[in-house]
């Protein structure tokens, strides 16, 4: 079996077939959306299972061709009459298995390590637009009227808000408007914190955080928590500027969603 695994083919073979299991493995336990949008759910499972039949099919073959090499080998030469090839071997086996090995615990990794979103610290890590802070000048006149008050948002999720924002900046057009979210905590001052979800566009690599402020001191609950918050927008005046924050009439603390990622 060592011999075997001389062969780079066969190691090469191995990755692909790890790969594939792991991919499908995600797939069928619902962990993909941990790292991916959900429109890419179909081709990452398809990809998955190609590399698994790919895996096994090159595993064979080049199992087969390596064993029939190592016959062919051994009646024209042995330990005793090769001396220095032998040895070579014995090292090259050694170092495959290592190789194997390392393989096999990235493998292992992936199967068993639990799944977690991404946290507050990342959030941080990526500030930029990830809180809504709309103008700080006088009320602007807008089509709020029309546009704000004809849609339906009681399904909004913070990412919907922020994009509501930014096509409606005006703050005082969303006073008293309902607000039903989910979020994890990202950050809080003396009297008030951050609720977030990260965006993703194809990946974890490309997230966004996206934020609304409470109107509530954090109390018992701690950064990194996901809480569900139900409220109503109103508008707050700081550093001159004037914010939408949530003024809440209920936060429960709940487990991670299924889908952490919008």
């Amino acid at each position: 079996m060592l011999k075997f695994l001389n062969n780079r083919n066969i190691l090469e073979d191995l990755l692909i077939l790890m790969l594939g299991a792991l991919l499908v493995f995600l797939k069928l336990t619902n962990q993909l959306n941990f790292y991916i949008r959900k429109d890419y759910f179909l081709f990452t499972f398809l990809m998955g299972i190609v590399l698994v039949i790919a895996g096994i099919i090159r595993v064979i073959v080049d199992l087969s061709s390596e064993a029939h090499k190592n016959i062919n080998h051994h009646s024209h030469c042995s330990c005793h009459d090769c001396g220095d090839d032998c040895h070579e071997h014995k090292h090259s086996s050694s170092f495959s298995l290592v190789i194997i090995c390392l393989i096999a615990l990235v493998a292992l990794g992936g199967f068993v390590i639990p799944r977690k979103p991404l946290s507050a610290v990342t959030a941080v890590r990526r500030t930029g637009s990830n809180t809504f802070v709309s103008g700080s000048g006088p009320r602007q006149k807008s089509g709020e009227s029309t546009l704000i008050k004809n849609i339906n948002t009681d399904k909004y999720t913070i990412a919907d808000w922020i994009r509501s924002f930014t096509l409606n900046p005006e703050p005082s057009d969303y006073l008293n408007k309902i607000v039903d979210i989910k979020g994890f905590i990202e950050s809080n001052d003396a009297d008030s914190f951050r609720v977030t979800r990260f965006v993703i566009t194809c990946c974890v690599v490309d997230a966004t955080p996206v934020s609304l402020i409470v109107d509530e001191p954090i109390g018992n609950f701690q950064v990194n928590e996901w809480v569900y918050i139900n409220g109503k927008f109103k508008v707050r005046v700081k550093n001159g500027k004037r914010e939408i924050i949530i003024n809440p009439d209920k936060i429960e603390k709940i487990n991670i969603p299924d889908d952490p990622y919008l």
